[in-house]
């Protein structure tokens, strides 16, 4: 909306509007004069701290509750921009409240006025109350660092007792009596289980936990990631055809996690077979700027009334499964900046499409 200069410069309305951006915004305004370093402030940034605004007049009202290891950063920022070292006094500290806590300020200020030999005479600036973003980021750290001790916990200790586990009981496999065979498979197949479970657990404590690091500039080769998935897919499933169209050596968005979405596509195609031998079907579309990847499958597809909700957490279509496949699937590619969407396929089955950015 265009505003007359004249409602502009209506002091009531000017001040009602800069007293309500300042209290959306935790802003509040202050000013120093040198050199005796009395100040001016906005009552807000004492009030925010449950002091009274009448207590302080000087700079040093302020500083003396600086916290011990925030105060000679801060002295020192103000020491730098005064003296011509920095453009302008930027500066986040602890500042101690009435009632003995600590809040955590950002501090932006810059010279505004000099004498006629250019000496600094008004500093002027902003302080923002930051504490509950200062909050928000260490509850995160320590999400994250929870979460990277729970994928060491998946990682090392649970999948590789469970893979230690498999590998004893492919040795005495021979051995195993025709009257308990059917409780060694159970034991074999629960075992299977748990590792692959352990894998998509790890996938999503990556994701979420940014062990991966900043994708801004990751980049990954399609050919050799689905390459190498669908050898490991069939030496898994020997019972399965897997059928790949050329997959073109382009580079595209994402990282080694990309691994986990052709993984967990191509064995949810497998595993919800109806057929004694499941058939895969891989493909790739390439345009100037995105890569279309394919897995389609002649299994029973997917029911249409879960389609919208499929990538979600725990939605699943079998009983005894957690329903993780595809919601890391979709949780991956939405973090390389992708899409991903399922329809029928022709004549049976399911079709499942992941649409890349190009490197």
């Amino acid at each position: 909306m265009n505003v007359s200069h004249d409602r502009w410069t209506d002091g009531g309305i000017y001040e009602n509007r800069l007293e309500a951006a300042m209290l959306a915004g935790n802003v509040a305004w202050w000013e120093m004069r040198l050199p005796d370093g009395s100040v001016d402030f906005h009552d807000r940034k004492a009030e925010v701290l449950g002091y009274d605004p009448a207590d302080f007049d000087h700079y040093e009202d302020f500083t003396e509750l600086i916290h011990t290891e925030d105060y000679d950063r801060a002295m020192a920022s103000m020491r730098d921009h005064l003296d011509g070292k920095a453009d302008r006094y930027d500066v986040e500290y602890r500042i101690e409240a009435a009632d003995g806590s600590y809040h955590w300020f950002h501090d932006v200020g810059s010279i505004t006025d000099r004498g006629e030999e250019g000496a600094p005479r008004i500093v002027s600036g902003i302080v923002i109350d930051i504490t509950q973003r200062k909050e928000y980021a260490a509850e995160v750290e320590r999400h994250n660092e929870q979460l990277t001790l729970l994928n060491r916990i998946v990682r090392h200790d649970i999948r590789n007792d469970m893979t230690l586990a498999l590998g004893l009981l492919e040795t005495i496999e021979e051995d195993v009596p025709d009257e308990i065979r059917r409780e060694f498979e159970q034991v074999r197949t629960a075992a299977e289980h748990v590792v692959t479970t352990t894998e998509d657990i790890q996938s999503v404590i990556s994701v979420l936990g940014g062990e991966e690091g900043s994708l801004d500039d990751a980049t990954v080769s399609l050919q050799t990631i689905v390459s190498r998935e669908v050898d490991s897919a069939r030496s898994r499933h020997g019972d399965a055809e897997i059928a790949v169209d050329s997959i073109p050596d382009v580079a595209v968005r994402g990282n080694e996690l990309l691994s986990s979405v052709i993984a967990n596509l191509v064995e949810n195609a497998i595993e919800h077979s109806d057929r004694e031998t499941p058939h895969v079907w891989i493909d790739t579309s390439v345009d100037e700027e995105t890569v279309s990847l394919t897995v389609a499958d002649d299994g029973p597809g997917v029911p249409d009334a879960i389609k919208e909700e499929l990538f979600e957490s725990g939605v699943t279509t079998d009983e005894s499964g957690l329903g993780l496949g595809l919601y890391i699937v979709a949780t991956l590619v939405d973090t390389f900046d992708g899409d991903v969407t399922v329809e029928d396929n022709d004549p049976r089955g399911a079709r499942f499409s992941v649409e890349l950015r190009r490197a």
